[in-house]
C-alpha cells in the first residue's frame, strides 16, 4: 500500500513525539476544576487572547494555582464548558504575588525562561488556531537556523565532510520547510521548497542542480524527528548512514540548550515550529542561554542568518501581542 501524502502541521507541543508520551489528563482535569472555581476571565493578564483559544497563565498567586500540579509545556485542552484553553505554567518564572496584579511583567523572577515561555506560548496559540504565517518575514531565518543547528552539531560529533554537511542542511531545510505545508503536499510544493532552498545561504554556495540531486531522493511525507533522521540518512550517502538513527541523533543534540524542559523542550523542537523559533530567539537574545552548543552554532553563523533581523521580528510580535 503506498504511504498517504499528507501532512499535517504540529501545533501542540504535546503532539511532538516525546510529547505525546506524557500524560496530561491529570494536569487538565485539576485545571479545568480550578478554572471553574476561580472564574476569573483575566488569566491572560496582558497578553491578547486568540480568536477560538483563552489564555491561562498560572502563576501561583493563591493556594489553589500553588497546589496545582507543575508541567513544563504550553498545555491545549478543552475545559469543561468546552473552551479551548492554552494553560502555561509561569511559577518557575515568577514571584508568587498574592492577589490581583495586572502584569506578569511586574512579578519575573527568570526573565530567560519567562521570555522563552512568552514567545513559544504566543506562538503556540497562533498555530493552534491556523495562523501559520506569523513571522513569515523570517522564515528563512529560522529555517536556516534549524538547518546549521542539525548540521553542525552531526558534523561536530560525526566527523562530517563538508559536502556531507552541506547535504545535511539542505535535508534538515527540506524537512523544516515542508512543516508548514498543512495538508496534502503537491509537486508545486516541493517545488516551492526547493526554490527556498536555493534562497537560503547555506555553508556552500548551491546551484539547482545540487539541491535536485539531494530532494529528489527524499520523502516528503514525514514531519517528525525519524523521517529527519531517516532523509539525513539518504542525504549524508551510504558512507555515513550507517553511523546515523534516531538515537544518535537525539544523544547529539539534546545538550544543545539548558532552557525551560531541557532536552524534553529540544526534542519537541524538532516538530513543533514555536518551539524551535523560541529557542533560537532566546539562545541568540538572552545572556542566560549565551553559553549553550545552540547559541555558539548561531552566533557562528549569524551573518547568514541575519539574526538581528530575526530577533527584531520575534520582539515586534511580541510586543503587537500585549496590551
Amino acid at each position: 500500500m503506498e504511504k498517504e501524502l499528507s501532512l499535517e502541521t504540529i501545533v501542540d507541543p504535546y503532539e511532538t513525539s516525546i510529547g505525546s508520551m506524557i500524560n496530561t489528563s491529570k494536569i487538565t482535569d485539576a485545571i479545568s476544576k480550578y478554572l471553574v472555581e476561580a472564574d476569573d476571565n483575566n488569566l491572560n493578564y496582558e497578553y491578547e487572547n486568540g480568536t477560538d483559544t483563552k489564555l491561562v497563565f498560572i502563576t501561583g498567586k493563591n493556594d489553589e494555582e500553588q497546589k496545582l500540579p507543575l508541567w513544563e509545556h504550553p498545555l491545549a485542552f478543552q475545559d469543561v464548558r468546552n473552551n479551548n484553553i492554552l494553560a502555561v505554567d509561569l511559577r518557575k518564572f515568577v514571584n508568587p504575588k498574592k492577589g490581583d496584579f495586572t502584569n506578569l511583567k511586574d512579578i519575573i523572577r527568570d526573565g530567560g525562561g519567562f521570555e522563552f515561555t512568552i514567545v513559544r506560548t504566543l506562538l503556540t496559540l497562533d498555530f493552534l488556531e491556523e495562523n501559520y504565517g506569523v513571522l513569515r518575514n523570517v522564515q528563512k531565518n529560522y529555517a536556516a537556523g534549524f538547518a546549521f543547528w542539525v548540521s553542525t552539531s552531526l558534523t561536530s560529533a560525526l566527523m562530517l565532510s563538508p559536502v556531507e554537511k552541506l547535504n545535511v542542511e539542505i535535508a534538515s531545510l527540506f524537512y523544516f520547510y515542508m512543516m508548514h505545508v498543512n495538508g496534502t503536499p503537491d509537486m508545486s510544493d516541493v517545488a516551492t521548497v526547493k526554490n527556498k532552498i536555493l534562497n537560503t545561504k547555506l555553508s556552500l554556495p548551491i546551484n539547482k542542480n545540487v539541491v535536485e540531486s539531494i530532494v529528489n531522493k527524499l520523502d516528503i511525507t514525514t514531519l517528525e524527528l525519524d523521517g529527519l533522521v531517516e532523509n539525513i540518512k539518504i542525504a549524508v550517502g551510504e558512507a555515513k548512514s550507517g553511523l546515523i538513527n534516531t538515537n544518535v541523533v537525539i544523544n547529539i543534540i539534546s545538550n544543545s540548550w539548558y532552557g525551560p524542559g531541557a532536552s524534553e523542550t529540544i526534542l519537541m523542537g524538532t516538530e513543533h515550529i514555536p518551539t524551535w523559533i523560541a529557542m533560537m530567539f532566546s539562545a541568540s537574545n538572552n545572556k542566560t542561554y549565551k553559553k549553550t552548543r545552540l547559541a555558539n552554532i548561531l552566533d557562528t553563523n549569524k551573518t547568514k542568518l541575519k539574526l538581528k533581523e530575526f530577533i527584531s521580528a520575534v520582539e515586534h510580535y511580541v510586543n503587537e501581542k500585549s496590551y
